[in-house]
Formats: structure tokens, sequence, C-alpha cells
């Protein structure tokens, strides 16, 4: 007993470990929103897109004065298409936190005038 719990700690010890790169940063969320349907990817980037969208969204109708933007009636997959075409036309933004860079696409392109 004593060699089988020696021998399979020994075997944890010694596995490779891989590295995960989480970043967090726009050039990854930009990877997971190019993806083609349907992966996990994919639904990282629609999850991150969904819940931004409703934070700007209701901050345009109660709180106009902090980060906004309407786009009522805008499906999800549009918003996600506006993100692909902000992040790769500005790449400068690539190691902004996700967040900033998607909330930045959306309030430029459907500014709130409320």
């Amino acid at each position: 007993m004593k060699k089988l719990i020696l021998s399979t700690a020994l075997a944890l010890t010694t596995m490779p470990v891989v590295a995960q790169d989480n970043r967090d940063d726009v050039q990854e969320m930009l990877g997971f929103c190019e993806e083609e349907y349907p992966t996990f990817s994919v639904g990282v980037c629609m999850g991150r897109i969904q819940g931004i969208y409703e934070f700007l969204a209701f901050n345009c109708k109660y709180n106009p004065d902090g980060p906004s933007m309407d786009a009522v009636g805008v499906s999800y997959g549009a918003v996600q298409q506006v993100f692909i075409n902000w992040a790769n036309a500005n790449p400068k933004n690539w190691n902004d936190h996700w967040a900033v860079g998607l909330a930045t696409a959306l309030e430029e392109t459907f500014p709130c005038n409320n």
C-alpha cells in the first residue's frame, strides 16, 4: 500500500504542467468571438456580450452619465460583429481588459442619446 501511495504521489508530481493563458484582454476576447459555432469559446464571447450589453443599456435608461449605449433591437450576433470589427480596427487596444474594449466598441457604435 505504501508503494502504491508513493508511486502515485511521484507520478503526480512529475506530470507536466500545462500553463493556462488567462489574459482577459481584448485580443483573447477577439479570439473567442471569431470562433465558429458551436464552441465553448463562442459561448464565453456571447455570455460576455450579453452582460455588458444589458449593463450599458440599463445605464442608458437609468444612469446616462455613466458608461452606456442605446442599441435597442440590436441582436447579440450583431453586437458580436461590432466588437470583432472594432477590435480588428484597434489593435493598440488589444492589451486592454476585454470589458473595457467591448464597452468602448458599443459606446462608440451605439451612443446613448438620453
